[in-house]
């Protein structure tokens, strides 16, 4: 039920909606976030204190907390989820371009298989671009590490506004927890007086809150869906492109959930929990670390420079990545046009 919803709400629109209305996902999904926030604070809260008061009073601290808990959740939800619009999800440099033409690395086609440390071509952009970027062809341009498009935010999810969707889909979620937990038993309560043809159930700020219960069932069902399906790709360190690559075991799994968590939030800190950038990157997104890496040199301490040559040219591609014959050139996701 929950894959079903996940499909319903979040990947049929990524392949039927065109980018140029994708304002129009946009304004929806404000609609319901404003909604449910009005609802709850101006509806629900009310009427709950209202029934503490009249019956155990001494418990009316728990409107407050219960008003603090789901804004929280909801403000960080709200601003992830701007943040993911607005932000750009990266693309190819100046620099890296440069670094290419300096180094005159090998050009390779692009394949639906792992190339790591591969510069490949794009025929859609006429450009040479990173490991692990894509072209996106609903907003037509390539994307570092493309994970897919995302037609609710309308925008491409990549290396640099991945972090903000993870965050769009966890507080969300907990959001609806919280809503849909405390506004159940009143939603229950007010239907159950429309049956018995109770007159203070009839008013259309309950039926409005019976509506938004009702809604958030397949809502929160399917961001349970989407954390537990993005949440898990982060935890290995892959995107929704490259978890259908078959050519070789993922090359930049870092061994541990915590180290492959790192390449979308940063270091661990404080600014894991908030929808701002990374202190500290592990990443860049024209590079990355890759399991076959040594310990030392450090590339910690390296310049950006001397990393990209640390990566492409010294250790280079993967001797798995370059047998052509093991991978067929087909396939590729909808979302991609390598």
């Amino acid at each position: 039920m929950r894959k079903f919803c996940g499909k319903v709400f979040f990947a049929m629109p990524s392949a039927f909606v065109p980018h140029r209305i994708g304002f129009l996902m946009v304004f929806s999904c404000q609609f319901w976030y404003w909604l449910g926030w009005s609802v709850y604070n101006f509806i629900y809260l009310p009427e709950f204190q209202r029934l503490l008061r009249d019956n155990w009073p001494s418990a009316e601290w728990l409107v407050n907390l219960e008003m603090f808990v789901f804004n929280f959740f909801w403000l960080l939800a709200i601003f992830s989820f701007i943040r993911t619009h607005c932000s750009s999800p990266g693309g190819g440099t100046d620099s890296w371009r440069s670094f290419v033409r300096k180094q005159k690395l090998e050009i390779y086609e692009p394949r639906f298989a792992w190339q790591p440390a591969q510069a490949t071509w794009c025929s859609k952009c006429r450009d040479v671009r990173p490991e692990r970027t894509h072209h996106c062809s609903s907003t037509n341009e390539c994307v570092l590490r493309f994970d897919h498009y995302c037609p609710w935010t309308a925008n491409s999810i990549g290396h640099h506004n991945h972090k903000f969707f993870l965050l769009v889909a966890i507080y969300t979620f907990l959001a609806n927890i919280v809503a849909f937990a405390t506004m159940l038993p009143m939603a229950v309560a007010i239907v159950a007086g429309w049956i018995n043809n109770d007159p203070f159930s009839n008013s259309w700020q309950k039926a409005l809150l019976v509506v938004v219960v009702c809604l958030q069932v397949p809502q929160t069902m399917t961001f349970s869906d989407m954390c537990r399906d993005h949440v898990a790709k982060a935890y290995r360190n892959i995107t929704s492109v490259e978890v259908n690559y078959k050519n070789m075991s993922n090359p930049y799994d870092r061994g541990s959930n915590r180290a492959n968590l790192e390449e979308i939030l940063g270091k661990f800190g404080l600014d894991w929990f908030f929808p701002i950038m990374p202190r500290h990157p592990v990443s860049d997104g024209i590079s990355f670390a890759r399991r076959c890496e040594p310990c030392e040199p450090s590339t910690a301490s390296m310049k950006p420079d001397a990393l990209l040559y640390y990566r492409y040219c010294e250790l280079g591609p993967m001797e798995e990545s370059l047998e052509l014959s093991v991978v067929s050139s087909e396939g590729e996701s909808e979302m991609t046009d390598d």
